[in-house]
């Protein structure tokens, strides 16, 4: 709200004066150029971003004395009362809502134009779990004691909602559901503004919302603005207030973006030097998520090239200056990559709203490394996958060839993929390979492994693997077992989670409570991704088990058999990458979780398909009856080692 505090009433009165001046209106001379300690007050409150942790002490959460009653000038004219209840001590899971007045003496001028006295230009702020959340020219959110150190001295008046009704967690859930919704382009001074936002919110999150007639007279203030002046200026201002205040909106943060870094530096440093002199804090605190990290982006990266895109509320503290910390990934995964390229193009070519170029194209994956080997993967290895059937459906006596500079290309891009999806896969924590964070547990495990140990399967089979890695085969065995066996974990254990946080109070909100039938999909979504798994471990072990010796004695049987090993192990390592693109899209809000679903179970049976379709062409030639070939079965044929 930093920027929105001044934004809405500099915003109103600027469009209004536009008016004014068409329609031959002059400002009265004590009005002109006005400056006093409330317009000082306006012009200092900007937005911060910067390092903030919200305390909550014992005392803070154990006593709940009772404050005087609130008392502002602006009540009586809003609805006829003179005060509202005090508001207890603030409890961290409650929700509270504020109705600040940040007009100062533009709400005379903006009265005096309007031909009616307003009691305030209202704007509403939507405090929870230590943050407080409002609508500028995006939803935006700051700390409570920032938003406390910046809005001293504003008339407000704050209504204690109750115990909120979803988590943390589904807070942020829904602001992310409702993101594209409120952005510049569909600002409205007059029906779609901070105040709207917030009652909404307010109701969205607590058992009753803002008490009436408290939201519905603030929202008409803005509402009926212009209800007083005749129609033809009525007119004129609802064709031009709209679209000058929307221009300023989006102009607002910009224009003040130095005195926002200024004042989180300020910020910044003055807590860090309590915290020393106190020798840190309570150690009953709770840590609140903000943008911090966020500015760090901003400072290092041209403003021209980038564009914050969503709110993460996850971000970790970070300083500003030397103190200050790289972004982090999951920071960079909000940012927008704006430098032109063939791919980012490509992306608006297929949406040309650019929502998925900046989900997609972001400055999380270096050089979009992942984004690039990716695309040349999974495009060209499901061109070749049809071409190869196709030709061998033609001439199914003549053997395919697994080798070859395309094939190779494919291999090592599908590699690239998988190995790059690691620096990006952080969720829950912004450590690498940190084993607590299940979500990438199964980018990292499930996908990048996964994909690996399919990829070294094709390579093995293709004719082209060296006789130098031979003695390998048996501690390559047991990698691929241990991910397989820890991907199963992970996903069952995500699934356990999933069904708690379903049942269990944490999640009983009225947005976050999730039905049965999303449950059964999760269910399915990771069972698919996981046990299924297990089952390859048999068949890979005829490598370390037979060796050469049993491709040699399997080929004697079925002289095109090496074709589907090599498909089924090519497909399968595509298969892989399209359930963690799946995925990925899901998780930047692209897709839903039926279509994940669907594609997750498309990269499951493309393999099987595929080895299918080779019986078909083949017949006698080849055998994918697991009893004839895996070595686990076949035991007693002659090519088994040992």
């Amino acid at each position: 709200m930093s920027s929105q505090t001044p934004t809405l009433a500099v915003a109103v009165v600027a469009a209004a004066a536009s008016v004014a001046a068409v329609s031959g209106l002059h400002l009265p001379p004590r009005l002109r150029g006005q400056r006093g300690p409330y317009a000082r007050q306006l012009g200092k409150t900007m937005r911060v971003i910067g390092s903030t942790t919200a305390t909550y002490t014992d005392a803070e959460s154990d006593v709940q004395a009772q404050d005087p009653p609130q008392t502002v000038p602006f009540l009586k004219e809003l609805v006829g009362e003179t005060s509202v209840p005090g508001v207890p001590t603030r409890e961290y899971d409650h929700v509270y809502a504020t109705i600040y007045e940040i007009g100062g003496p533009v709400t005379e001028v903006l009265s005096f134009m309007v031909n009616k006295k307003m009691a305030l230009v209202p704007h509403v702020g939507v405090r929870v779990y230590g943050m407080e959340w409002f609508y500028s020219n995006r939803i935006e959110h700051e700390p409570v004691e920032v938003m406390d150190k910046m809005l001293e001295g504003m008339p407000s008046v704050t209504f204690d909602l109750g115990r909120a009704t979803l988590s943390k967690e589904e807070v942020e859930e829904w602001i992310e559901s409702v993101n594209d919704e409120w952005v510049a382009e569909t600002y409205d001074v007059f029906n779609r503004n901070c105040n709207n936002f917030g009652i909404l919110m307010a109701s969205e999150i607590s058992e009753g919302g803002i008490p009436e007639p408290y939201g519905q007279a603030t929202i008409e203030t803005m509402t009926k603005l212009l209800d007083n002046l005749p129609n033809w200026r009525k007119e004129m201002g609802l064709h031009f207030m709209t679209k000058i205040t929307r221009l300023i909106v989006s102009s607002w943060g910009r224009a003040t973006r130095d005195k926002k870094e200024i004042t989180a530096r300020n910020l910044d440093l003055a807590k860090a030097d309590a915290d020393t002199k106190t020798g840190g804090m309570s150690q009953r605190k709770r840590t609140t998520s903000t943008e911090l990290s966020a500015v760090a982006v901003l400072t290092a990266v041209a403003e021209d090239t980038t564009e914050i895109i969503a709110c993460d509320n996850s971000f970790g503290p970070s300083m500003i200056g030397k103190g200050a910390q790289l972004p982090s990934v999951r920071d960079l995964k909000k940012v927008e990559d704006k430098a032109d390229s063939p791919f980012a193009e490509a992306l608006l070519a297929i949406d040309s709203t650019g929502t998925i170029r900046r989900r997609l194209w972001t400055k999380a994956d270096f050089m979009h490394i992942h984004a690039i080997t990716g695309t040349y993967f999974l495009a060209l290895g499901m061109a070749w996958l049809l071409y190869s059937h196709v030709v061998g459906f033609q001439n199914p006596e003549q053997m395919m060839g697994t080798t070859g500079p395309f094939l190779a290309s494919l291999l090592l891009t599908g590699l690239g993929n998988a190995l790059s999806a690691i620096p990006m896969s952080r969720f829950s924590s912004d450590k690498m390979f940190d084993f607590e964070d299940l979500k990438a547990n199964g980018f990292t495990i499930g996908g990048t492994g996964l994909t690996c140990m399919s990829l070294w399967v094709a390579w093995w089979f293709s004719g082209s693997y060296p006789d130098a890695l031979e003695p390998l085969n048996t501690a390559f065995f047991f990698l691929w077992a241990a991910i397989c066996v820890g991907s199963t974990a992970n996903w069952e254990y995500m699934l356990q989670q999933n069904f708690e946080n379903s049942t269990g109070k944490a999640r009983r909100g009225k947005f976050g409570k999730q039905t049965q039938d999303e449950m059964n999909k999760k269910a399915l979504l990771y069972r698919i991704a996981s046990w299924p798994n297990l089952t390859q471990l048999m068949f890979i072990s005829s490598i370390p088990l037979g060796g050469r010796e049993w491709v040699g004695s399997m080929t004697d049987t079925w002289p095109m058999q090496m074709i589907p090993m090599y498909h089924y192990g090519l497909v399968s390592a595509i298969g892989y990458a399209l359930s963690m693109l799946a995925e990925t899209l899901r998780d930047r809000k692209l897709i839903d979780l039926q279509t994940d679903l669907m594609l997750l179970i498309f990269g499951f049976l493309i393999p099987i398909v595929s080895v299918v379709v080779d019986s078909v062409t083949y017949g006698d030639a080849i055998t994918i009856n697991p009893l004839d070939y895996w070595v686990i079965f076949a035991g007693a044929n002659s090519w088994v080692v040992g």
